[in-house]
């Protein structure tokens, strides 16, 4: 059985905490991404450069931006991102 000094074990034990800590999901709630088939309520999005399963409260149709709310397993909640779209011909005097 090999033994280990009090140095060795501090080193590993500081190596340990220093790693980073990886999960199923690797980005935070908010982030965006497109949703790459329409949502009614379950599709595909691409969230940082990774294809995943997604439900939407509401339908979402394809090219669409999304955020992210949420996670449960491996499938994202997600919402449509709202688009300010203001046609100013109707202002023109």
């Amino acid at each position: 059985m090999k033994t280990f000094s009090a140095i060795e074990l501090c080193r590993l034990w500081l190596g340990a905490r220093r790693k980073k800590r990886e999960t199923g999901v690797g980005f935070s709630i908010g982030a965006r991404g497109v949703a790459e088939t329409s949502l009614s309520p379950d599709g595909f999005v691409s969230i940082a450069g990774h294809v995943w399963a997604a439900r939407a409260s509401g339908s979402v149709a394809r090219g669409s931006e999304v955020r992210v709310l949420g996670a449960d397993d491996y499938r994202l909640t997600v919402e449509k991102i709202a688009t300010n779209c203001t046609d100013d011909t109707d202002s023109e005097a």
